[in-house]
């Protein structure tokens, strides 16, 4: 019994004595920098927030982009039906893929119309009238 004892006591001692050696209980391993390796991987605590730098880049991109000399569209109305839609773009009837004074429309929504213009996409409102709509 006594044996068993001093074993155990012996067992004990030693794992105490282990922790000390072990670099998660170490004490001067506190001041010690920790570096993540992702390898190939995205370092997961890196934000996916653009930068303040990138923000402004992409700030004066959109105000270049505004800048343009884009002619005015007036949309007078949009004709929504089975499998073709068309709109009237001032004055003008207009299907997807149809030019209007150098823009192209690319989609025909019942709330608004896509179109590019010089490499720029850009929407119109589609917008109800009250008093028409009886």
């Amino acid at each position: 019994m006594e044996k068993k004892i001093s074993f155990l006591f012996l067992c004990f001692c030693c794992s105490i004595f282990s922790l000390d050696a072990h670099p998660a209980f170490a004490k001067d391993t506190a001041d010690a920098q920790i570096v993540y390796s992702s390898g190939t991987y995205r370092d997961p605590f890196l934000s996916w927030l653009p930068k303040p730098k990138e923000i402004e880049e992409i700030t004066e991109m959109m105000g270049a982009a505004q800048n343009k000399n884009i002619p005015p569209f007036v949309v007078k109305g949009v004709v929504w039906g089975e499998g073709f839609t068309q709109a009237i773009i001032n004055d003008s009837v207009v299907k997807e893929g149809d030019y209007i004074e150098g823009a192209k429309v690319l989609e025909i929504n019942k709330d608004k119309i896509k179109l590019s213009y010089e490499d720029n996409i850009f929407f119109l409102s589609v917008s109800v009238n009250d008093k028409d709509k009886k």
